[in-house]
């Protein structure tokens, strides 16, 4: 059974750089539908691929950005596209998700949580900085034992207007002249990693980025049948298929493609886009681009 949900409230999801990301943004919009028919679902995207329209249709509004944004000193930066969301909302409330994952079960309750939250931006917590907290108290000009929020972006509940403007106008400065690229503790190919520049920008605009959202299971390398992971994911509403090559156990993604099949399936479509032909496109896969390392409880 669907729930109406208003159309000030959207899914937000992000394509760009490969084909294959468009294959995963409508794997996750597919799942997505198989539990939350109505809610829009909203895909920004580089305009360099297009879906078959058999394909497309899971998707309510699809907004091209600008090339522009998707660059830092020369160089493709998928951080510095995401630094970029905040120019291309269109719903007052938006449920931000990486491709990377699957849909699991109906999220109403975090919907709901959504609208209902004051603040105007909340992601999930890590314990990441990327750089040391002396490296980053010096380069932006911080109290030294300033306590520095670590997120992980792959979940953002981002409250359309001029706060979220200037906050994430803030960010973008923070990527462009706060930390320098050797001096960070974990190297993100060559350009300045989104949460980094979002955890500095919480402390400098007094924003607390908990809202006690957990909706998003990681899982590690550890082997997991399909129940099992099941079992394990049953509080969580989403699964992350995070990383490149031999961040994840095979059978994450070979379930989650099991998974993919059924609710297919239950559509009456065809499960086209495996994860075993387009896991190897991720950014994470490349030699010189990381995306972070998976929490300390992923198992």
């Amino acid at each position: 059974m669907f729930t109406f949900v208003p159309m000030s409230t959207a899914i937000v999801l992000m394509a760009f750089g490969k084909k294959e990301y468009y294959q995963m943004a409508y794997n996750m919009a597919l799942s997505i539908r198989r539990f939350n028919n109505d809610i829009p679902i909203h895909l920004i995207h580089d305009d360099k691929y297009s879906l078959p329209d058999h394909k497309s249709w899971v998707f309510s509004i699809r907004t091209p950005i600008d090339e522009r944004d998707l660059y830092q000193n020369g160089l493709f930066s998928p951080g510095m596209a995401k630094l970029n969301i905040d120019r291309y909302l269109v719903h007052n409330v938006n449920i931000y998700l990486d491709v990377d994952g699957i849909c699991i079960k109906p999220f109403d309750d975090i919907i709901l949580k959504a609208q209902n939250s004051p603040g105007y931006f909340y992601a999930l917590i890590s314990n990441h900085w990327w750089a040391t907290k002396e490296t980053i108290w010096h380069y932006h000009e911080m109290p030294k034992n300033v306590e520095i929020p670590t997120i992980n972006s792959s979940f953002l509940i981002l409250k359309k207007g001029k706060q979220l403007s200037h906050f994430y106008a803030q960010a973008r400065e923070n990527a462009l002249n706060g930390v320098p690229l050797n001096k960070l503790s974990m190297k993100w190919g060559r350009t300045y990693p989104d949460e980094l520049a979002l955890n500095v920008a919480c402390v400098q605009l007094n924003v607390n980025p908990n809202g006690g959202f957990d909706p998003v299971k990681f899982f590690g390398q550890h082997h997991k049948n399909i129940s099992d992971m099941m079992s394990e994911a049953a509080d969580c509403h989403f699964i992350s298929l995070f990383g490149g090559a031999g961040y994840l156990s095979r059978s994450i993604w070979e379930n989650c493609d099991q998974l993919l099949y059924e609710y297919h399936k239950d559509m009456g479509l065809n499960h086209e886009y495996k994860w075993h032909k387009i896991h190897s496109a991720k950014h994470a896969s490349n030699a010189n681009l990381q995306e972070g390392r998976p929490p300390k409880n992923a198992q």
